[in-house]
């Protein structure tokens, strides 16, 4: 049999910046770890003349340091250590996945904005409310005129499914590999395919799965190469390649969810905190959501919010994202023999032996949310 000529991954992937979504009222005021800086404002009461009651609000979302297709990514090395340097870099593109969430007045009444209804849940794991900044709008009009109790608001929970990073990459994997999944995806005999020919950066989406939903359990990590036709298809990322797991890439579509473990069990997951996620036991569960509560700092969390309060009239409340360095990473020095890592760059790829082919203590962190309100009108 001839062998057919090498296929080149970076002519079959493409830049996927188009996904629609609609955002609607929902993520006023997420926190996170890492990023920018946390805080918010106090709406202005307006003095005299209020009428008291409901207000009427508008929701309003900007985004801070989403990185542009012209510009770099990296923001540079942050800390140096016997050879290592840490990074931290910032999104091409970002997308949050919401399920649930409550403002929290101080008398600990509850109000659900995206499902008012408890009998009825507009959104759900299954139909998440996706906020989506892929097209490189930074500012979005999330909600008109909706109308929030009269009250004084000090407080917030909110469920989400996955946030969603993309940022570019350099693969590298050891010859050993033998990526039948991946060689599938691009339509090429897995006989042929050499995973080694992954050479050129590539623009990836990234998850980050905070509550289980089918396939996906709490804590997974899985990745998108934005191919041409298969744009739905996400990887596992194997940790450790053996002779008896020689696939890094692990398909969801093809396979159901590693048992993971340790060693070439193992798959890459987000960071280790029991107290935040839970019983390991239950990561597929859904029936008991992992929900953020502002005040807490569980998983590392900024949970802030200044309290405001809603008088009649009508007020705008501006939500900002800061993403800036939401995704830290140590350069690795030693490459092994025939391969190049790029220093300031995301490099992964699995452990082999005693090698490293790829960056280590991977660190995808969450944004930083600030709020501040203003009232109108009334």
């Amino acid at each position: 049999m001839t062998k057919p000529a090498k296929t080149s991954i970076r002519h079959s992937c493409i830049k996927s910046f188009t996904v629609a979504a609609v955002f609607a009222c929902a993520i006023i005021l997420i926190t996170g770890c890492g990023g920018g800086g946390g805080g918010g404002g106090i709406i202005d009461t307006g003095g005299g003349g209020t009428q008291g009651g409901p207000g009427t609000v508008n929701l309003i979302m900007t985004i801070s340091n989403l990185q542009s297709l012209s510009e770099e990514a990296i923001s540079g090395s942050l800390a140096e250590d016997g050879g290592f340097s840490t990074s931290g870099i910032s999104p091409l593109v970002y997308k949050i996945a919401l399920v649930n969430f409550w403002l929290i007045k101080d008398d600990n009444t509850g109000i659900n904005l995206m499902n008012p209804d408890k009998d009825s849940s507009v959104y759900t794991e299954e139909n998440p409310l996706i906020v989506d900044f892929s097209s490189g709008t930074l500012t979005e009009q999330l909600l008109n005129n909706a109308t929030l109790p009269e009250g004084t608001y000090t407080g917030y929970k909110i469920q989400f499914l996955y946030i969603e990073m993309q940022f570019p990459v350099y693969f590298h994997l050891p010859s050993i590999c033998m990526e039948s999944d991946l060689a599938n995806l691009f339509g090429i005999d897995p006989e042929f395919f050499n995973p080694e020919e992954i050479t050129d950066e590539l623009d990836c989406n990234f998850r980050l799965y905070f509550n289980a939903h089918d396939k996906y359990w709490k804590r997974d990590f899985v990745a998108n190469l934005n191919i041409q036709g298969h744009e739905d298809e996400w990887f596992w990322l194997r940790r450790e390649i053996d002779e008896s797991h020689s696939n890094f890439f692990i398909s969801v579509t093809e396979n159901t969810h590693p048992s993971g473990g340790t060693g070439p069990e193992s798959i890459t997951d987000l960071f280790n905190d029991p107290g935040f996620w839970g019983n390991s036991d239950n990561y597929n569960d859904s029936s008991n959501p992992i929900i953020i509560e502002s005040g807490t700092t569980a998983g590392g969390l900024n949970a802030v919010i200044e309290p405001f309060t809603i008088s009649g009239g009508k007020y705008n409340i501006t939500v900002n994202v800061d993403v800036k360095d939401t995704f830290n990473f140590t350069d690795n020095s030693a490459a092994p023999a025939g391969v190049t890592f790029h220093t300031g760059s995301l490099d992964l790829g699995p452990a082999y032996e005693l090698d490293n082919y790829g960056d280590t203590g991977l660190h995808p962190l969450l944004p930083a949310f600030s709020v501040v309100s203003e009232k109108v009108t009334g």
